[in-house]
């Protein structure tokens, strides 16, 4: 049922069905959050007795190193979930529908920023809900549900799993008019080698949104218990790549083609290893990718710009978006350029 709501309001709505579904259903996941958290920490007996469960069942859990609330993770998760929101697929396509490009700026970034706040309220509720529900009493990706029958009134729960199915289809939703607008646009249009019109791009892209959601039915009945652990590596990738580029381009001049593939290159690479590599156990625990690739997709850009020529398209957009700004300086934001 939940697939074909999906498809149904994607296929005859479009972008702007999901622009207006995704904002009513943010607001309202939002809205359960700040009343999941003190709940959650209230029914776990307080936080102080929280840690004291978690750490006993995973001494060290909080420490620097010692978990997913240790300094260091929740240092690389920031970045995962900051970078990686910047860098989404979903978010990217949705810059096209904006009135500026200073307002594709300014709203991507924004989003950002804004939905960190809410991902750390999510920590300390996973946190909790950890102490309460230890070791495989529960499955892990659906412990907020089984917590809200658990522990809220009807009335209160019903307006939670709301907010939750909103969620899911929000989601859903935004991957699946992604990935039919880059199949369409990005690939059949390219090894058709046609010119399509406009009309006939959007009912290729239709077409894609009825069998890519259908191909998606399968796994959500089999329902694998790896779709987290493929969130976080799709969002270390879009971070570790996309991201960067994003904020690069956005801020420095200097940035060239040639380094942004550089850079997007290493950074997909370094962080699908990187996720393997942990998943595996060739890594420590307390180790993230995130953060050494951060570092050398960063380097690989910055050295690769300043090696290769300026490339003089690029720069004239970032003049362009720039302009308005009346403190915006072209000489003071890049290095000498040389040809």
């Amino acid at each position: 049922m939940i697939t074909a709501v999906v498809i149904v309001y994607t296929f005859f709505g479009g972008q702007k069905a999901v622009l207006y579904t995704d904002f009513t259903q943010a607001v309202a996941f939002l809205l359960a959050v700040v009343v999941v958290v003190p709940l959650s920490i209230s029914a776990a007996g307080g936080w102080s007795e929280i840690t004291a469960t978690v750490d006993t069942d995973q001494p060290g859990f909080f420490g620097a190193t010692g978990g997913v609330m240790g300094l260091l993770n929740a240092t690389a998760l920031f970045f995962v979930w900051f970078l990686g929101y910047l860098g989404h697929p979903g978010f990217l396509t949705r810059f096209y529908a904006a009135r500026s490009e200073r307002d594709a700026i300014k709203t991507g970034i924004a989003v950002s920023a804004v939905y960190l706040p809410f991902w750390a309220l999510i920590g300390f509720a996973g946190a909790a809900m950890r102490s309460m529900y230890p070791g495989a009493d529960v499955d892990t990706e659906t412990v907020l549900v089984q917590f809200v029958l658990d522990h809220t009134p009807a009335i209160i729960a019903g307006v939670l799993f709301a907010a939750i199915l909103g969620a899911i289809l929000s989601s859903a939703d935004t991957w699946l008019l992604t990935a039919a607008s880059s199949g369409s646009h990005d690939l059949l249009r390219q090894v058709s080698r046609r010119q399509w019109t406009d009309s006939q791009l959007l009912r290729r892209t239709k077409c894609l949104v009825v069998l890519l959601g259908l191909a998606a039915l399968p796994f959500g009945l089999w329902r694998p218990t790896y779709i987290t652990d493929m969130m976080t590596i799709a969002y270390t990738v879009a971070g570790a790549s996309g991201g960067v580029l994003i904020l690069f381009s956005l801020y420095w001049r200097r940035t060239t083609r040639q380094a942004a593939w550089s850079g997007l290159t290493f950074g997909v690479v370094a962080a699908v290893g990187g996720r393997i590599a942990q998943l595996t156990g060739a890594t420590p625990e307390w180790f993230d990718p995130i953060l050494p690739t951060l570092v050398g997709t960063t380097l690989i850009v910055v050295v690769v710009s300043l090696m290769t020529p300026v490339d003089a398209a690029a720069t004239s957009v970032f003049d362009r978006i720039r302009r308005p700004d009346p403190d915006y300086d072209p000489s003071a934001s890049s290095t000498k350029e040389t040809v």
